[in-house]
């Protein structure tokens, strides 16, 4: 059975048969659609250069940011005019860029510094406002999110949330940052001891002490331990038993 064939319908090919009508009707049409043609053409353009102008702008504002920040952070106070009358202006010139560029990607470098700057001179709700404005914002940053989430434990800290604080250090020992391992630990270590759980106390501030670091020294370190093993011993426990108890 041969197969069926399918025939053209009869207008098209007496259409496509009539080359010199089917352009007169193509000029007909162009023409009578000419205006709105020559309208989308303006219109395509006008909003390729549009998207085009936009992107240039961004571009152009997120390098004033970063010049106006990196003009900023050279008159940050260091060493000897580290002092909160040298900061305080430091600390104003921060908050006029976030304010006039805050939308920019580069302004939570700006943030996290007047969030540490708000910190030193001891303006702690400001602190925990810009450092948690920072961690909202970090997205996947892993470096911007670790920084942002050391200075709120340091602020929460600061203000006796030592409980609060908590949940940040336990997330950064989870990150696994070894520059901040010692510390992290110590918090840790202290955090244990305020629960009186003295055996996991003594397992943090010993992976204090075997961190590399030099924050909290030794001798800050060994001072906190000792002092949960005398606990330890008091409540007639073995050190050796206490290491293990209650673990986390």
């Amino acid at each position: 059975m041969s197969p069926r064939r399918i025939k053209p319908e009869r207008k098209l090919i007496g259409k496509i048969e009539n080359p010199s009508e089917l352009a007169e009707t193509l000029k007909e049409r162009i023409e009578k659609h000419k205006n709105k043609l020559i309208t989308l053409a303006v219109v395509f353009l006008l909003i390729v250069a549009g998207v085009f102008g936009f992107d240039t702008y961004n571009a152009s504002r997120e390098r004033r940011a970063e010049a106006d920040y990196a003009g900023i952070v050279k008159r940050w106070p260091e060493g000897e005019d580290a002092s909160p009358k040298a900061l305080e202006p430091v600390a104003v010139e921060l908050e006029k860029h976030i304010e006039e560029f805050g939308t920019v990607i580069s302004s939570r470098n700006a943030k996290l510094d007047l969030a540490k700057a708000c910190f030193e001179l001891e303006r702690y709700e400001d602190a925990l406002k810009w450092g948690k404005e920072v961690l909202n914002e970090s997205g996947r940053d892993r470096s911007m999110m670790l920084l942002a989430r050391y200075q709120v434990a340091l602020t929460l800290e600061a203000v006796g949330k030592s409980d609060e604080a908590l949940s940040y250090w336990t997330a950064m020992r989870t990150e696994g940052d070894r520059s901040l391992t010692r510390e992290v630990e110590w918090h840790l270590g202290k955090g244990a001891t305020r629960r009186g759980d003295y055996g996991k106390a003594v397992e943090h501030y010993e992976n204090a002490l075997r961190a590399e670091g030099t924050y909290p020294d030794e001798p800050l370190l060994r001072g906190d331990l000792a002092l949960v093993k005398s606990r330890i011993v008091a409540s007639g426990e073995s050190i050796e038993s206490g290491v293990g108890a209650n673990p986390q």
